[in-house]
């Protein structure tokens, strides 16, 4: 199946920007597969309840969403989701040496691509 090839949306980061949030992808994060209009498409997201790590995610890649969730007796949580299949394989190709998840996504995205 033949993906929409745009220029790639997601910044190019440095070594350590990159290790930083492909720490944060293992320890707080997950790729997820999910239909999309008859295709299967690719989400990476990472989950916490402290706005600065959404907000460092937002500047490290200068892209993806971030939204709030409140749950009765929960604190605020925050979900940072990139989802654009070209930002997605940038992300990842970027954070896959210092994540395990990023990885096996990035697998799966050469299988299906």
């Amino acid at each position: 199946m033949e993906r929409n090839r745009q220029p790639n949306a997601c910044r190019q980061m440095s070594v350590v920007e990159a290790a930083w949030i492909g720490a944060m992808l293992e320890a707080e994060g997950c790729c997820i597969w999910y239909d999309n209009n008859g295709s299967r498409t690719v989400r990476a997201t990472i989950v916490n309840t402290d706005p600065e790590i959404m907000s460092a995610c937002l500047r490290l890649t200068q892209t993806g969403r971030v939204t709030g969730l409140l749950r009765e007796r929960h604190r605020l949580c925050f979900h940072w989701n990139l989802n654009p299949w070209n930002s997605v394989q940038s992300f990842l190709g970027q954070v896959a040496p210092y994540s395990m998840k990023a990885q096996v996504a990035l697998k799966e995205m050469d299988n299906r691509a």
